[in-house]
Formats: structure tokens, sequence, C-alpha cells
């Protein structure tokens, strides 16, 4: 593996080259069958005490600023482990939650989603459920994910990309990608407004495994 420097005209060359179609092209049957299954967490909320949702104090900390809205708490990062605004998803019922209150905060300004600390869990179509109701978020960072296997991630955010006009900035660093990922992603880049295409931030780092372009 090696580590490239890809502009966005690159990234959509590749999917050319490749003749990769659209994925709404081929929904797949994983997605329909969780849909299935959504939980409503609007009805929930007012029931649903936060020491509930996971026993780990500093993700029970994270939730409740969250939920309040608080005006201080404007970045996040979701990982395997870390410092002091980074969440560790430990279930399936906690990460779907915390995208229900992602989604509602109207304070959060700044997100990472680092490692594969989403994609390890079942439920992980709920949190990008809740993630996509986001109109807050400004700059939106994926930092070393393996998007090589997994099918899904980038287009199950799709709502989040062509709705939060918020968005300005996008970082994508030393993440793993495959045909699936690539096409996902060149995928989202359409919905980007002109002022977050044209910032140096949209500078996307990749680290293609298999690959080339």
């Amino acid at each position: 593996m090696s580590s490239l420097d890809v502009p966005i005209f690159l990234l959509l060359k590749f999917v050319t080259n490749h003749n990769i179609v659209s994925y709404h092209q081929k929904p797949s049957p994983i997605i329909l069958v969780i849909m299935e299954g959504i939980i409503d967490y609007e009805a929930l909320v007012s029931t649903t005490k936060i020491e509930d949702i996971t026993p780990n104090k500093k993700n029970q900390a994270i939730l409740r600023r969250l939920k309040n809205n608080d005006a201080n708490f404007d970045s996040l990062c979701i990982c395997s482990g870390g410092g002091y605004y980074d969440y560790i998803p430990t279930s399936t019922e906690d990460i779907g939650w915390l995208g229900y209150f992602i989604g509602q905060s109207t304070t959060l300004k700044r997100f990472w989603l680092h490692d594969n600390a989403v994609m390890d869990f079942v439920n992980s179509y709920s949190f990008y459920q809740g993630l996509n109701n986001n109109k807050s978020i400004q700059v939106m960072n994926f930092f070393e994910l393996d998007a090589f296997e997994e099918g899904h991630m980038f287009a199950r955010m799709e709502k989040f990309f062509k709705e939060n006009h918020s968005l300005i900035e996008v970082h994508v660093d030393s993440c793993i990608l495959g045909v699936e990922g690539a096409r996902q992603l060149s995928n989202l880049l359409q919905y980007l407004s002109p002022i977050c295409v044209d910032s140096i931030s949209m500078k996307i780092v990749l680290t293609m495994k298999h690959l080339s372009i």
C-alpha cells in the first residue's frame, strides 16, 4: 500500500475508467433488511435515561452534552480509543443513540470518524440514519477507515452530504478504499457546494489498496 494525494478529479477519473456505475443502481439487500428494524428514537428519547444507554461514564457525558445541545461542545471524534472529545462505542444500542443525538445537535461543528469504530457494530445503519439529520457540522473528517471490505459506509451518508449545507470542509486521510468505497465517495462529492469543492481542505489523502488511478 502507498499513501497518495488524490485530487477530486483524479478520484472521479478512477471511477470513470473502471466503469463504476452509480451506487443507487445496486441497492444492498443488507441495508434493506436492517431498515425493517429501524428504532424510533424520537418516540423513546423522553423516557430513556442516558445511564441506560451506556455504562461508560465518558460516553454518558458526551451523550448528555449532545442531548442538551451544549454550545461549548462543538467537536466530536468517534474512535476505538482517544482523548477528551472521543466517543468509544461499546454496543449496538449506544451507537444508535449516538447517531440520533448527533442528528439533533445544532452546535456540533467538527466531526471525526476514526478507524472502524462505527462499522464494527451490526446496528451501524441506525447511527448513520441519525447522523444524516445533522445540519450543523461544518468539518467532516474520515481518518484511518478501512472501507475496502465494507461496502456501504459512504453510501449511508448520502443524505448528510446532500442536505447539510453547513459543510465547508471534508478530509479523507489514510483511508483504505476498494472499488465500492471509491464509487461511494465519488457519489458523495457531487453534492458538495462550490465553496467546499474549491477549499484547499478538499485535498483528499487516500491509501489505495490493490488499486491504481
